[in-house]
């Protein structure tokens, strides 16, 4: 039985985005698989009493530097939204519902997404662009866009990342793995090390 890693995003953090378009890969490579787990970053911002970077001009600069070329470096495809930085929670949310469903195809929701956001540049802060996303994968778009408003489905998203908070988790991308936490894509080097150092 292949052992799992804990993947944990936010659909707004680039750096999410980017590992996201590597981090199955890296578990197969090491005979692993993947648990995703969506959850909104500002949420841990408040628990911590942490500023966003953004707020910071001389890290925004550096982002605004930085994203291209550390997307290039995973060969993974980026351009900044026009919108970014928004709120995201409504993909969010269709995640979580999906999710509780079939965690495979929330993943393939996860990625379809967090392209079309960040390679595409599509107004993913429009509730009707997530569900239509959804309606493409075969999730029924008018289910899915009543979820996205649904009290039940908002509270059981605020769980999950009340749940994540609870494991330690405060930014995105974090992986977890046999007890260990690795921050940022410039740790998923020592995911693998230490992926390798387990087998």
């Amino acid at each position: 039985m292949a052992e799992t890693l804990d993947f944990y995003f936010d659909f707004t953090s680039p750096y999410g985005y980017i590992a996201s378009q590597v981090i199955d890969e890296i578990a197969a490579k090491h005979g692993a698989e993947t648990r995703w787990h969506a959850f909104l970053v500002t949420s841990a911002y408040k628990q911590y009493n942490s500023t966003n970077p953004l707020a910071h001009p001389a890290k925004e600069k550096y982002f605004r530097h930085d994203l291209p070329r550390t997307a290039a470096h995973f060969g993974v495809k980026f351009k900044f939204p026009p919108t970014w930085p928004e709120n995201l929670v409504a993909a969010g949310r269709a995640f979580s519902w999906i999710e509780d469903r079939d965690p495979a195809a929330a993943k393939r929701f996860a990625n379809a997404a967090l392209r079309a956001y960040w390679a595409e540049g599509k107004p993913l802060a429009d509730a009707d662009v997530v569900a239509e996303i959804g309606a493409a994968l075969g999730e029924g778009h008018a289910m899915l866009r009543a979820a996205l408003d649904d009290s039940a489905v908002k509270q059981r998203f605020i769980e999950k990342g009340k749940e994540a908070l609870a494991k330690g988790i405060f930014g995105s991308p974090q992986i977890l793995y046999r007890g260990e936490l690795f921050w940022g894509t410039d740790r998923l080097d020592q995911l693998q090390a230490a992926m390798t150092k387990a087998r």
